[in-house]
């Protein structure tokens, strides 16, 4: 399984939330990244999150536990030539970051 850990700061400026954390609307930040953390489980890219979990790094970080089997099939998925992507992921942002990491104690569970 693939953990992302991220402080809610740096998911909400990757989601383009610049505005709300320059006006210091935290609250308003945190409902939307849950309601987002909450549709991605819906649609089956999210296994599970957990949100303000006392990080190593951090005091606060919002882990996300993400369907390894997923995102293998994108992987897999034929690259459009245009965009050097899969096919049903062209607008992804996976940049392949180190705050991606596989969770070796849960990777029986594949």
């Amino acid at each position: 399984m693939y953990v992302v850990k991220r402080q809610m700061e740096a998911m909400a400026y990757a989601l383009r939330m610049d505005s709300l954390l320059d006006a210091r609307q935290e609250k308003r930040v945190r409902a939307r990244l849950n309601d987002l953390y909450e549709c991605g489980k819906q649609i089956g890219y999210l296994k599970d999150y957990e949100v303000d979990v006392p990080g190593a790094k951090y005091p606060k970080i919002d882990r996300l536990h993400l369907n390894s089997a997923k995102f293998k099939a994108m992987r897999k998925a034929p690259l459009q030539v245009s965009q050097g992507l899969p096919a049903n992921v062209a607008e992804s942002t996976s940049n392949g970051s180190s705050d991606i990491k596989m969770d070796e104690e849960n990777q029986h569970e594949e």
